[in-house]
């Protein structure tokens, strides 16, 4: 099961840009449409000298409801998609916040995410701030 980004697989960290810290993702199951809004993270460690690769690849995410879904239906029944590759944590953990909150995640049973929460500094987000022209 591989994810998607902008119309592609992506199976592979060169199939992202080098730049890339981690990702915002969507993760649908197909027969209900039933969804999970997440963050994961590409690399672990804190420096580049020790940083090493995370499971991003075979990653489902974090909300114990949707494993066991995932468990019962196979992980065929899912697709993974990729909406936001980020630069920093302060990007993903605004991104992923602002999916949820546009999304009403909480709100809704079209979604598996149960809470959400993020701390964000402005420091990180000056990507971000000419994108959204805020």
């Amino acid at each position: 099961m591989t994810w998607i980004f902008e119309g592609k697989e992506v199976n592979h960290l060169s199939d992202l840009p080098p730049e890339s810290y981690g990702f915002v993702y969507i993760i649908t199951e197909i027969p209900t449409g039933r969804k999970y809004i997440g963050q994961k993270r590409l690399w672990s460690g804190k420096t580049k000298k020790k940083r090493k690769e995370t499971n991003w690849k075979r990653y489902f995410g974090s909300s114990r409801k949707l494993q066991e879904e995932i468990e019962i239906r196979g992980e065929s029944s899912y697709s993974r998609e990729i909406v936001f590759v980020c630069t920093n944590k302060a990007e993903m953990n605004f991104l992923e916040l602002k999916e949820q909150m546009d999304n009403d995640v909480l709100f809704t049973d079209e979604y598996y995410n149960e809470y959400i929460g993020a701390r964000i500094t402005s420091r990180g987000l000056g990507r971000l701030k000419d994108t959204l022209n805020v």
